[in-house]
């Protein structure tokens, strides 16, 4: 672990090559659930961990698809947690005369309820790597959408607006942050505190960049990571910065551990390196961010952050990285609550594209998700890794032809695994599918 650095420079020039180059990586899933097993089980290491003695087992079933009450067109999905064997699924769908709605739907064992709406609007900012999302804390629904702000390509906020009623009402929508610079503010992450009804949020904050969200590619000023928490009167406290520098666009990510929130991020350094680093609250404070380090050096931000998850103090970190031009997805795991992480496991490499996710289907194991892409298809690939770094089989969730598509995700809610995907095309849809975990 190394502790990042508190005086970096920004380079003079940035180049945008590999920004397109990686754009272009995104795909497109179909709804083609069903298993792939690859032939032989795999081990890596991870913090020196023995490998298990005994032979682990699959506790992840096969998928099958959940019906959305989605219209065409619908795009940009997110899933998490609610309650137990139950899942919150929000999108944005085409509205007419250029508006768009935000919606979600409750699903469960016995499939999707109705289509709720949380807000409809013609300023939203849409966009396939920034998207809105919805969680439960504790009763009270938090949501949250990227709105325009200004005329620049990049110029909007992050509002978020709370329901007390299970989603059948609103409240009006606040802005998070308080800078009111015309500037990219976006790539939000939530998640439920330990205080019943109060979510801890993360974003991207460009109120140091110039040219009122002109492009990514500013003439100056870095991209910020800030953090804030929100009541369910929508009471903002606590809003801090905890790092001065980091990747433009990329996924930020945040888990609740037993002794506070954790973040995980794409940092950015003076000499382009774009490693992942970890922030934690610990004992009142947030700590320096730590690096998990690959030495990734990039000229421009490659659009694929990292995930995490948590049970208890037990932490998985999953990232993608194409450092010493070597594709691969990784993933590392804490013990302490993300003070320290063991060695990085290469859990898929070759034709790993990245846009990964993470969560915990048992005490010692999670799942990860994340693209591949051989030339002729992509696919939507999970593997369960435990956490002494035993590999099991590779799992094929869907096929499709390539193109650009979102970021799948995924979550864990009692004994059930949700997967939720954007399928691009003639009319672009998306999908859910879910499996039974056997704890």
């Amino acid at each position: 672990m190394i502790l990042a650095t508190s005086n970096r420079e920004r380079p003079r020039h940035a180049a945008r090559s590999f920004f397109l180059h990686v754009a272009a990586m995104a795909f497109v899933l179909s709804c083609a659930c069903r298993y792939e097993p690859a032939p032989a089980r795999q081990r890596g290491t991870s913090g020196g961990a023995p490998a298990a003695a005994a032979v682990a087992t699959r506790v992840v079933g096969a998928f099958e698809d959940v019906a959305l009450p989605a219209a065409s067109g619908a795009g940009q999905p997110h899933v998490a947690p609610s309650g137990v064997d139950e899942a919150l699924v929000s999108w944005i769908e085409p509205a007419g005369e250029g508006r768009h709605a935000l919606k979600f739907a409750r699903v469960d064992q016995r499939g999707a309820g109705e289509a709720r709406l949380i807000a409809s609007r013609d300023d939203f900012f849409v966009n396939f790597a920034d998207f809105p999302s919805i969680v439960d804390a504790n009763g009270v629904l938090f949501a949250h959408w990227l709105q325009k702000s200004g005329k620049g390509t990049y110029a909007y906020d992050v509002r978020l607006a709370a329901s007390r009623d299970g989603g059948a009402t609103w409240s009006d929508s606040i802005v998070v942050h308080d800078d009111g610079v015309l500037a990219e503010h976006g790539f939000a992450s939530l998640v439920p505190l330990a205080k019943p009804g109060t979510i801890g949020l993360v974003w991207l904050d460009g109120r140091n960049m110039t040219g009122e969200g002109a492009g990514h590619d500013h003439a100056g000023g870095d991209m910020t990571l800030r953090y804030a928490e929100v009541d369910g009167s929508l009471a903002v406290t606590g809003a801090t910065e905890l790092d001065s520098r980091t990747c433009e666009c990329c996924t930020t990510a945040i888990a609740m551990t037993a002794t506070g929130p954790l973040v995980a991020f794409r940092d950015r350094t003076a000499d382009e390196i774009r490693d992942v680093a970890i922030s934690r609250f610990y004992a009142g404070l947030w700590h320096t961010p730590s690096f998990i380090a690959d030495g990734w050096k990039i000229h421009g931000c490659p659009v694929n952050g990292p995930q995490v998850d948590a049970h208890g103090n037990a932490v998985a970190v999953a990232w993608f990285t194409i450092a010493h031009e070597l594709p691969r997805v990784r993933l590392a795991f804490s013990r302490d609550g993300g003070a320290t992480f063991g060695a990085p496991i290469d859990v898929a490499s070759a034709s790993a594209a990245g846009y990964v996710d993470v969560a915990f289907v048992s005490d010692g194991q999670v799942a990860i998700t994340w693209l591949e892409d051989d030339g002729a298809q992509a696919r939507l690939m999970l593997r369960e890794v435990l956490t002494d770094g035993t590999m099991l089989p590779v799992t094929t969730i869907a096929t499709t032809t390539r193109g650009r598509t979102g970021f799948p995700r995924l979550t864990v809610s009692g004994k059930s695994i949700f997967v939720v995907w954007n399928e691009k095309g003639e009319s672009p849809r998306i999908h859910l599918a879910r499996a039974i975990v056997a704890h």
